[in-house]
């Protein structure tokens, strides 16, 4: 009988619908979603925590949500695996439950991350860009502008030192609030 029930074991994980993020083109910090469809109820105790899983992925929420006939789970990683080259990466499946108290493995995936730029630039003569063509600037209008404007803040400032009695214009002809 024993034999029979774990010849069964695997027949609750031919019940799931799994929908893994693309195989390829992920960067550094890069989220990728997998969402999985279960018949059946999840004991949300046995769903996994969020958590770093390795030093490069990060399990960063599980959302779960019941619908008719099951449950959906949505599961968000982050990857953090700075690539040096294209590398498959693997991300390890979940042990969970369901509310019967029948086990589930909730598959793992893989995917390709890459290099955010080429490590090493093109070097070959035909590859290399020309320097853009730079322009002198004439600093005399700029220079003369600057002057201008800081005639003007004096100016400023001298207005407003005589408007408020500031030195050196605070010894001026009694005003009417002055005498009251």
């Amino acid at each position: 009988m024993r034999w029979l029930a774990l010849v069964l074991l695997p027949f609750p994980a031919l019940a799931q619908q799994v929908e893994n993020p693309r195989p390829y083109g992920w960067w550094l910090g890069d989220e990728l979603v997998q969402r999985i469809r279960i018949q059946g109820q999840v004991d949300p105790s046995s769903l996994p925590r969020p958590r770093a899983v390795d030093y490069w992925l990060d399990l960063r929420e599980v959302a779960r949500r019941d619908v008719p006939g099951g449950t959906e789970l949505t599961l968000r990683w982050q990857n953090f695996y700075s690539a040096l080259e294209p590398r498959e990466r693997q991300v390890p499946a979940s042990a969970i439950r369901l509310v019967d108290g029948a086990a589930l493995e909730l598959p793992g995936f893989r995917y390709v991350t890459a290099p955010i730029r080429p490590i090493l630039a093109p070097s070959t003569p035909n590859q290399l860009q020309p320097d853009p063509p730079f322009h002198l600037i004439d600093p005399v209008r700029a220079g003369l502008r600057l002057l201008a404007w800081a005639m003007a803040l004096v100016a400023g400032v001298l207005a407003l030192a005589w408007q408020q009695g500031w030195f050196p214009f605070h010894r001026r002809a009694a005003r009417p609030f002055t005498r009251a």
